[in-house]
Parts: structure tokens; C-alpha cells; sequence
């Protein structure tokens, strides 16, 4: 796990994953589950952790689509809305040559 923080304080990891054993996207979510465990302190206030950001750096094009990135985001299903839990999960398409 490679930990950035940015001037804000906003903590990014960014990972590269160079073939498809271990790429499962549930390996993104334990990334941010343990950056977020990190983050606070003992009795310190859940509204106190930080915005996070997971990038995955994929040699080859993860959900076959053809984008330079894919975001993932927890939404409402019912209401369509975001979250808004400073989660943000980007992978990145490692054969994206431009349009």
C-alpha cells in the first residue's frame, strides 16, 4: 500500500495491479476499509475520518469498456442520490491511448 496525502489532507492509495490474480474489486474495498481503519484514533468521532481515495493502475482495461478511468461510488439505490461518505474508489485503464 502506497499512502499519499494531499494539501487538504485527503488520503490517497495508489496501487498497480500488473495481471488479473488478485485484481478482484473487492480488494479495493479492503484497501479502503484498512485506510479508513488508520485513520482515527481511539474514541476519536467517525465524522472525523478524512475523504479517501483508492487508485488501482491496471496494465489492462479491468471492466473491458474502453474509458481511461472508471469511478466507483456508493450511491442511494432507491433515491439515485450520492452518499457523500469521502469514499472514492478510481480505477485507471492502462491501455488507454487517447481519442
Amino acid at each position: 500500500m502506497f499512502v499519499a496525502i494531499d494539501e487538504n489532507g485527503v488520503e490517497m492509495d495508489i496501487e498497480v495491479q500488473g495481471n488479473e490474480v488478485g485484481s478482484h474489486v473487492r480488494r479495493a474495498r479492503f484497501h479502503s476499509a484498512a485506510m479508513d481503519h488508520g485513520m482515527l484514533k481511539k474514541k476519536q468521532n467517525f465524522k472525523d475520518l478524512r475523504d479517501s481515495y483508492i487508485i488501482f493502475i491496471y496494465k489492462q482495461d479491468k471492466f473491458g469498456k474502453g474509458l481511461p478511468i472508471y469511478t466507483a461510488s456508493r450511491i442511494i439505490e432507491e433515491t439515485g442520490e450520492p452518499l457523500n461518505d469521502g469514499s472514492h474508489i478510481i480505477y485507471v485503464n492502462g491501455t488507454y491511448k487517447g481519442k
